[in-house]
């Protein structure tokens, strides 16, 4: 598990957020920030992430389906379905880019790229 997210400020003017979904769907995405792994990646079963991100809350394991759903129906989609049964926030890179193994990546990949040509 990651140590930490930051939120950015570009995220309170996210319309998908905040006139696509419920407040109880923008409140359980922003409240699974801070949960992702270093790959922005959750897990996928709703029962798993109510106990992740929400263990005292009363939302249940179906107010959490019914987020996931949204989430991936927002135009464009803030969370994606990954390998493994999890789900991917989309602009989770965006977010984060500063993070080392995200800077090691982009760098192979460009190394990749100019040896291909």
């Amino acid at each position: 598990m990651a140590n930490c997210r930051m939120l950015v400020k570009e995220f309170s003017w996210d319309e998908r957020i905040w006139n696509q979904l419920t407040t109880k769907q923008a409140l359980l995405f922003v409240s699974a920030i801070p949960h992702t792994e270093s790959d922005g990646t959750l897990p996928g079963r709703p029962d798993h992430l109510r106990l992740l991100i929400c263990p005292v809350s009363t939302y249940t394991a179906e107010d959490v389906a019914e987020a996931i759903a949204a989430w991936m129906a927002t135009e464009p989609p803030i969370a994606i379905s990954a390998p493994r049964g999890r789900i991917k926030l989309t602009d989770f890179e965006a977010a984060n880019y500063n993070l080392d193994h995200l800077r090691q990546r982009r760098s192979r990949q460009s190394r990749m790229s100019q040896e291909s040509r």
